[in-house]
């Protein structure tokens, strides 16, 4: 069989994810076990798969995401009213071919935007044409379009796009132009394109957003007819997200020194001195006697609540702190410092370290 010849031909017909499975089966020993039927039947899925990632890739980039979310990312366990069933029925994309609305509407910070490029993202998953605006930038597009002479064509391009997401929703009053705008952006959508829109305005103030009650009522009535509504409540998710970045680096510093004490190395975590000093196969012993005390069965909020404490406390403070004197303070030791660390998919996992009465020196900073 003339192979080159082959390989040439289907590069020729764009057929890239073929002529790479074909060169990988040409390589295999065993490949002519295969009938023709099978091996055929491997080359077209590989094309179709190749093809799949080409068009995700292209419209993922054509979507101008800002965040890089997905559904999968999503946190439902945070207390902020988000209702899963909803989230996952919108991820198969059936709203969008049925020309519906999706409004997120929530305090700053609640997430609003994540949800809205989660969205957005498995509709770029699923083939799905896609455009993420902030709707002040959108405007401002679409005024230089009216300047230039390009404006009905990029209202053309809008009203093909299948997603149109619409972010910051209300932050300012429209002006006059910009209502005209907003109003023929959505009727070219309304009943055959998804449009969804994120606010921090609640809905029932959207008029005073518009500043022109027949205005208002014409942009409202296409947005809220057919529109699926999530409301998200709590505090910002920002916060908690740095809270919990600066619990995990801390963790990652006290693992770290840990290891340092295992590869030989003397190094103070709580009161308990952890190096090859303290007997035979000391640093060994000291660890593994740490990894002994991991409560597996705590969850992950309860194991850093727990941690964050004892930060608090000063058991693994930025600087070092001098060490305690016999007889001193009553109990006789330092806290026993909670040291992380990370196994698999199980999460972050804590010790205690026990009090030791042979302990002695400062205390090294996590």
């Amino acid at each position: 069989m003339l192979r080159q010849p082959t390989l040439d031909l289907l590069h020729e017909l764009r057929l890239t994810g073929m002529a790479q499975a074909f060169e990988e089966q040409t390589a295999m020993p065993d490949i002519a076990e295969l009938s023709f039927d099978d091996r055929l039947s491997l080359l077209l899925e590989r094309e179709k798969t190749e093809r799949e990632q080409r068009r995700y890739v292209r419209l993922k980039g054509h979507a101008r995401l800002h965040l890089d979310a997905t559904i999968e990312d999503i946190n439902f366990k945070a207390p902020r009213g988000l209702d899963r069933s909803l989230i996952l029925r919108l991820a198969s994309g059936q709203w969008i071919r049925d020309g519906q609305t999706v409004l997120v509407s929530g305090a700053t910070g609640s997430g609003k935007s994540y949800i809205a490029c989660a969205l957005g993202h498995q509709a770029c998953r699923l083939g799905i044409s896609t455009r993420y605006y902030r709707v002040s930038r959108l405007l401002d597009e679409l005024t230089l379009a009216r300047g230039d002479g390009s404006y009905p064509k990029v209202i053309q391009r809008l009203a093909r796009m299948w997603l149109l997401i619409l972010d910051d929703w209300g932050l300012a009053s429209l002006s006059g132009q910009g209502r005209h705008d907003l109003l023929e952006v959505l009727d070219d959508r309304y009943a055959r394109r998804g449009t969804l829109l994120a606010s921090q305005v609640p809905v029932e103030h959207w008029h005073d957003v518009v500043g022109d009650p027949t205005f208002g009522d014409a942009i409202l009535d296409r947005l809220l007819n057919n529109a699926h509504r999530i409301t998200l409540k709590g505090g910002s998710m920002r916060r908690l997200y740095d809270s919990t970045k600066k619990l995990l680096n801390a963790s990652r510093r006290c693992q770290r020194r840990l290891y340092e004490a295992r590869s030989g190395e003397e190094v103070h975590v709580g009161a308990v001195a952890v190096g090859p000093a303290h007997g035979e196969g000391g640093a060994t012993a000291e660890a593994e006697a740490v990894f002994a005390a991991n409560a597996r069965g705590q969850r992950l909020a309860h194991r850093l609540e727990e941690l964050a404490r004892s930060i608090r406390q000063g058991v693994c403070s930025a600087a070092p702190t001098p060490a305690r004197k016999p007889g001193g303070s009553k109990g006789g030791g330092a806290l026993p410092l909670p040291v992380p660390h990370t196994r698999g998919d199980r999460g972050l996992g804590l010790w205690a370290v026990k009090n030791s009465s042979s302990a002695s020196g400062a205390r090294s900073s996590c």
